[in-house]
């Protein structure tokens, strides 16, 4: 299965975030005039008509991203950029219809082996050093999902990510996790909290 024309939105925006946001995290904060209050603690997120639910601790602030275009094929795409920039990590989950009929079963190994096979296509052309460390099938609260490991330079850094790739009906959602490459303690209880889910 080729890789959903929407699935594009996801990649390009996500990469337009990353860059702007990893260098933004990581220059000095001595100023702090256009700073947010903090984030209150267990931020909820909920994709897929709440199929797929996880928490963020305290100290994420989400900031809504542009929504898609209907000159792109991304009608109705939307997601949230969430930033901590105390741990300068960022978690972005984005959902997008899926157009001309196309339909992603809950567990179809069809549609996640062909998008991530495409994610991964797309990624290795946006970023010359990205490199896949890792892929496997997991669950996100019974809904099945494809978990990509990587490493890439972004923002002048050298960053981990992790992408979590599913879909349910006529809509799918991706979910990256983006560190620096020397907190992979904290990189990994991130993307422990996502596969945890939501009590």
């Amino acid at each position: 299965m080729p890789l959903p024309r929407s699935l594009a939105w996801p990649l390009c925006l996500v990469a337009l975030c990353t860059f702007t946001s990893i260098a933004v995290a990581a220059a000095p904060s001595a100023k702090h005039a256009h700073q947010q209050p903090q984030a209150s603690k267990d931020i909820g997120v909920s994709l897929l008509a709440g199929k797929l639910r996880f928490k963020l601790p305290e100290g994420y602030q989400g900031t809504a991203l542009p929504p898609g275009d209907a000159s792109t094929g991304t009608a109705g795409a939307q997601g949230t950029l969430y930033m901590n920039e105390a741990q300068k990590r960022i978690v972005v989950a984005t959902q997008i219809p899926l157009h001309n009929g196309t339909d992603a079963g809950e567990n179809d190994d069809a549609f996640l082996a062909g998008a991530s096979a495409g994610f991964l296509t797309q990624q290795a052309q946006a970023l010359p050093d990205f490199h896949k460390t890792l892929e496997k099938r997991v669950s996100l609260g019974g809904l099945e999902a494809q978990q990509i490991d990587a490493t890439a330079t972004m923002g002048g850094g050298k960053t981990l990510s992790t992408y979590f790739i599913t879909g349910a009906g006529q809509q799918m959602a991706v979910v990256q996790v983006i560190s620096r490459e020397s907190d992979r303690a904290g990189h990994e209880a991130m993307v422990q909290r996502i596969t945890a889910g939501a009590p």
